[in-house]
Formats: structure tokens, sequence, C-alpha cells
């Protein structure tokens, strides 16, 4: 279940808790996002009991694009053990830019 999403929020690396679905913890916050190749909204909840990556970034945020080849390597590294990386993009970001951003990129 691979997801290109419109992303992006805050840098935070997390195992969605039971309160979700998942395997224990503290609750987490309900998030809703829309998967960009598809449509369908998506919930951190589709993710219950996984190590998840949530980040945010923009298409004209320098520092975004300077760790963004790090974040593809760990996710292409990790992604066969059931890690999965949830990239939000800016409201303020063109949702037409972010999808063209992503495919001139090869963005997982």
């Amino acid at each position: 279940m691979r997801r290109t999403l419109a992303v992006l929020l805050a840098a935070a690396v997390l195992t969605v808790p039971a309160a979700c679905g998942g395997g224990g913890g503290d609750d987490a916050v309900s998030y809703h996002v829309t998967d960009m190749e598809t449509g369908d909204d998506v919930s951190v909840d589709d993710l219950a009991g996984r190590p998840v990556l949530l980040v945010s970034w923009a298409t004209w945020c320098a520092d975004c694009l300077n760790e963004m080849p790090n974040m593809v390597d760990t996710h292409r590294k990790y992604s066969p053990r059931g890690y999965e990386t949830v990239a939000i993009a800016v409201q303020k970001d063109d949702p037409t830019l972010v999808a063209q951003f992503a495919a001139r990129r090869a963005l997982p």
C-alpha cells in the first residue's frame, strides 16, 4: 500500500497506537489527507501498527528539498518491512505543482 500523498506537517517518526487499532501507546491525533493518485481520503488509522514517518514539506522549501533524497532512501530501504512515509504538502502549495514535483523526482 504505497501512496503518493499531497503532503506536509511536522516531521515525526511514530507507530500508530492502539487507539487507532495499532499495537499500543498514547492516543494519536486523527489526521486525514487526500491521496494524490486516487483522490481517496487517507487517515492515520489506515496505517495502524506500522512504523510511519509523517513529514511536512513544500515545493519551495530548500531544507525540505535537501532532506528529500535521504527520506526516499530510507523509505526504499525499509518499506519492504512495512515502513511508510507520508509526506504532506503545505496547504499553500498548489496540488498540481506538488504532483508534477513528485512525478519529476519519481518520489515513492
